[in-house]
């Protein structure tokens, strides 16, 4: 934890607090969200610009451009734009400030940010900043190599999959992925996983996903890392050998009752850099958004204490 901010330390008429809507998270929960921001932040004199998003890689702009701190007023892909369009100063990211608005919030939720607009507001004004871990993850697609960073996981496998097939899907938090979970089961397909953790290598094996995770829970508040800290300076990495779909399913159960690490199907490990190279290419997602089909090599890394939130709980 840092020293508690001042106003004039993060906001200021040469440096306005960048409100950064997504209009469409949430099926238009976040728009409304921002009318209401916008009147409680005005109301704590607090100086701010506005900036709609109307497309993807907006957010990612807007952050870019943004003078100071930053205020993204939508869900986990929103944050995920945001935190990749930050510019570093002082080797650091931010500060970042999150409103809640999406169908899975789970980035807001871990950091503690305030979903009623007032709350956050006066955080914002007499707050604290707060210096938090995030993720660097570099992938290997057939158009080339990609790096972005990210601040709840990354994974590789069946668990991507889900994440693609929740697009479009008109639900929210865990009843969306698992809504989503059945509909990716009849084309679970596993892979030959080689990891390399920390320096050391293990044999490859058959995994049905692996997954990075930063956050104690993903998926609308699916446990999936329940000891996952965002300060520790490490990812939580869960490795799931490869089942049948029955096996899956069972496996979900476990993990809706925060039981499925002790299934000697699942590996959880702790590390601060780690390679998944893949027998075949597979499907990545992060934050929430599916990435891309085709990834064969995945390396991540810890970014400790690289990003500064403001508003936080």
């Amino acid at each position: 934890m840092l020293r508690p901010a001042m106003p004039g330390d993060i906001f200021g008429t040469d440096r306005p607090l960048t409100v950064v809507v997504n209009p469409v998270a949430g099926g238009g929960r976040a728009r409304r969200r921002a009318d209401a921001v916008q009147r409680a932040l005005a109301a704590a004199g607090v100086p701010l610009v506005v900036r709609t998003t109307t497309q993807r890689g907006d957010a990612q702009r807007f952050a870019t451009a943004a003078p100071g701190a930053v205020l993204a007023v939508g869900g986990d892909g929103t944050v995920h734009e945001v935190l990749n369009g930050l510019p570093a100063r002082d080797g650091r990211f931010g500060p970042l400030a999150v409103l809640p608005s999406g169908s899975g919030d789970d980035f807001a939720a871990a950091a503690g940010f305030a979903a009623e607009p007032d709350v956050l507001a006066q955080r914002l004004r007499t707050g604290a900043v707060r210096a938090v871990d995030c993720g660097e993850a570099s992938f290997v697609t057939s158009t080339g190599e990609r790096v972005e960073r990210f601040v709840n996981d990354v994974g590789v496998g069946f668990e991507a999959d889900v994440v693609r097939a929740i697009q479009g899907l008109p639900l929210r938090g865990k009843l969306l992925y698992l809504t989503a979970t059945l509909r990716a089961l009849w084309r679970q397909r596993p892979f030959d996983g080689e990891l390399l953790v920390d320096g050391v290598t293990a044999p490859a094996r058959p995994l049905l996903f692996a997954t990075f995770c930063n956050v104690p829970a993903i998926g609308g508040g699916l446990p999936f890392a329940p000891d996952a800290q965002l300060d520790d300076g490490r990812l939580d990495l869960l490795e799931v050998a490869a089942t049948s779909r029955l096996g899956t399913l069972s496996l979900l159960g476990k993990l809706v009752r925060k039981r499925h690490l002790a299934d000697p199907r699942v590996r959880a490990t702790r590390v601060a850099t780690a390679t998944v190279r893949c027998g075949r290419p597979v499907p990545l997602a992060m934050d929430g958004e599916f990435v891309a089909a085709d990834v064969t090599s995945l390396a991540v890394r810890t970014m400790a204490r690289a990003l500064l939130l403001c508003g936080a709980g």
